[in-house]
């Protein structure tokens, strides 16, 4: 497994590492004594092997960088490498000229599902926290004409096939230990997301800075997560 993060530097670029979880399920079983077979017997023990359901998902490359940035207003504006404000705008690759940089490849048969993390300045000072875009987001942007307020952004990734329109999710505000993981449409375009064995995607991503931020770094690191769940398992 891989672990990516994304590193945001408004004068040298972002380059982005994107995590993958797999899921495990383990039994326990409590032992109780043997029982003696009766005088005269004897047997044997018989252990059973079964093939591996533990469902995997790989991304690569392990590194890649954020360019074609655009958007802003002077004095802050956008250079080509470098995030301004408000609400500029980066990207690793492009769906308009088909590049397509992060390749994703399933393991076993399962359904992917993806998620990002807040940005984290360099300082560890404030935050910045994913929202959504469209009438019904599960975070709401406040900025203007609905796009990242202070503190806020918006991943989303995209295929030749499809874009995320709204962006992905990330902790629970209230309930930081939970998480909210979307369905990876570029797995399904249908809405299913259900991905066969061995199949891989080129995606890329698009990140939406916020109006402002009260942390002055130049330098943040978030994480997008990929996660293959057992076909028909919920998000």
């Amino acid at each position: 497994m891989h672990d990516y993060t994304v590193r945001v530097r408004p004068n040298s670029g972002w380059t982005i590492l994107v995590g993958l979880v797999a899921v495990a399920v383990v039994a326990v079983v409590g032992f109780r004594s043997v029982p003696q077979g009766p005088a005269g017997s004897s047997s044997t023990i018989a252990t059973l092997r079964v093939v591996p359901t533990l469902r995997t998902v790989t991304v690569s490359p392990g590194t890649t960088t954020f360019a074609r940035c655009h958007g802003g207003k002077r004095p802050l504006r956008s250079t080509r490498t470098a995030l301004g404000y408000p609400n500029g705008r980066c990207s690793i690759g492009s769906r308009k000229q088909k590049v397509f940089p992060i390749k994703i490849t399933n393991g076993k048969q399962a359904k992917i599902l993806v998620r990002t993390s807040f940005a984290v300045p360099s300082d560890g000072g404030t935050e910045w926290r994913p929202c959504n875009l469209g009438p019904h987001p599960v975070f709401a942007c406040r900025g203007s004409s609905g796009l990242p307020g202070r503190d806020q952004f918006v991943m989303e990734n995209f295929s030749l096939s499809a874009q995320n329109p709204v962006g992905l999710t990330a902790q629970s505000f209230r309930k930081l230990s939970t998480l909210t993981s979307g369905c990876d449409a570029e797995f399904g375009p249908s809405g299913d997301c259900l991905a066969s064995t061995g199949q891989s995607e080129r995606e890329g991503i698009l990140l939406i800075g916020p109006s402002s931020s009260r942390d002055n770094s130049t330098t943040w690191t978030v994480t997008i997560t990929w996660i293959a769940m057992p076909a028909g398992s919920g998000g």
